[in-house]
């Protein structure tokens, strides 16, 4: 009997340990808490974190882009333009991403849109069509304003990089192309 009771518990020690372990790949950090209090960041390799007491989440910190979607646009002369772009980034901080971003992606996104109309509805229909290069500078510029988190008092940053912004498409409402093209004939 004393036999079996020590088999089983053998088994359940070498289970517990079996999922104590954890691997943290090469293009990824962790990011631990112990009892819900952030304790530390994991890096690649065979990590322990013991059941019930801790957990951690995965950062993939490799370079990552986010399409914006095609939205309308009005310009400083009242012309409506529909733009979309992409906005590369990488994680440097995954501590951070985890602490003070609820859902990265979504936040980035949202905040390029918000940013990139306004700085379209600042440029007249010519200036947008010419200037894609600014355009992506500017919006660049904000992002990272606005990831660093300059204005707030209590900083919290949220342990990205915005490595580039790149503007894809401008496109003109039919009725302007139709009417240019009357224009030209």
């Amino acid at each position: 009997m004393a036999l079996l009771t020590i088999l089983i518990w053998g088994i359940v020690i070498l289970f517990i340990l079996i999922i104590s372990l954890k691997i943290i790949n090469q293009y990824e950090r962790g990011v631990k808490f112990t009892l819900g209090k952030y304790t530390g960041k994991m890096e690649p390799g065979l990590r322990f974190v013991i059941p019930l007491i801790q957990k951690f989440q995965r950062v993939d910190i490799r370079q990552t882009t986010i399409e914006l979607p095609p939205q309308e646009v009005m310009t400083k002369d009242q012309v409506n333009l529909k733009i979309d772009g992409v906005v590369f980034y990488r994680v440097s901080e995954p501590e951070k991403v985890i602490l003070n971003v609820e859902n990265l992606e979504e936040q980035l996104e949202a905040k390029a849109s918000s940013e990139l109309k306004e700085i379209i509805g600042n440029k007249t229909m010519k200036e947008s069509l010419s200037d894609r290069e600014d355009i992506a500078k500017q919006l660049l510029t904000m992002l990272n304003e606005a990831i660093e988190d300059k204005h707030a008092k209590d900083k919290k940053d949220w342990g990205i990089e915005v490595k580039g912004v790149q503007i894809n498409n401008i496109e003109l409402p039919r009725e302007l192309i139709r009417a240019m093209s009357k224009q030209a004939e």
